[in-house]
């Protein structure tokens, strides 16, 4: 591509420069750009570059981008995402803005869903399918944004978006219960730890084999 960047992923808009140890990163959404470099004397000349082919304006450091709010402290090295807001929104949208009950975990412990409702009440009256569908669509976006604790419970309800019951609502509910009553988790990336630590993604994984109850 124009002046040595390539694209990194064929569906994403991102590319990628590397010039000897400098980096340069564009990601792309519509109009809206995000510039990454290890270098700030690379990031003004990229910046001109770009000025010269697009019309654009500069407004600095980025604080807010679609639905995610990023804070930084350049004093203690560390950038932290979130989406309080879209959260917010989110609960509003589906009517439980009133709602005062608080949920510490994604799912109650011990839920045993089914297809047409849960072990409890295994014939749960129908619920309506794009509600649903558009609450699973919006928890999605939270969960692949800054809120990965939100995978697994995410996973167990999209499996209902065909023929949601009463009873797969009443567990999305709790979700978005979830959600609001952490509504100040972060995503926080520290810059120290690479200082002293081999750069590493941890990550866990819930096999429950014995949860399934339809088949």
């Amino acid at each position: 591509l124009k002046n040595g960047f390539r694209r990194l992923e064929v569906d994403h808009c991102v590319y990628f420069r590397k010039q000897q140890e400098v980096m340069m990163i564009i990601a792309l959404y519509v109009d809206d750009l995000l510039l990454f470099s290890n270098s700030k004397v690379q990031l003004a000349k990229t910046k001109e570059e770009l000025a010269r082919s697009f019309e654009m304006k500069d407004i600095g450091s980025a604080n807010f981008i679609l639905g995610i709010r990023i804070d930084r402290n350049r004093s203690k090295k560390t950038l932290a995402i979130s989406q309080t807001q879209f959260i917010i929104n989110l609960f509003n949208e589906f009517g439980l803005e009133k709602a005062m009950q608080t949920s510490w975990t994604p799912m109650i412990p011990g839920t045993r869903l089914t297809k047409t409702g849960s072990i409890d009440e295994p014939e749960s009256e129908k619920f309506d399918q794009k509600v649903y569908q558009s609450a699973i669509g919006s928890v999605m976006y939270a969960m692949l944004g800054t809120r990965p604790d939100l995978a697994f419970a995410v996973s167990r309800l999209s499996q209902y978006c065909k023929d949601p019951r009463l009873q797969h609502w009443k567990a999305m509910k709790h979700l978005l219960r979830y959600m609001k009553t952490t509504l100040d988790f972060q995503l926080v990336y520290d810059g120290n730890y690479y200082k002293t630590n081999q750069p590493m993604i941890i990550g866990y994984s819930d096999s429950d084999w014995a949860g399934e109850q339809d088949d």
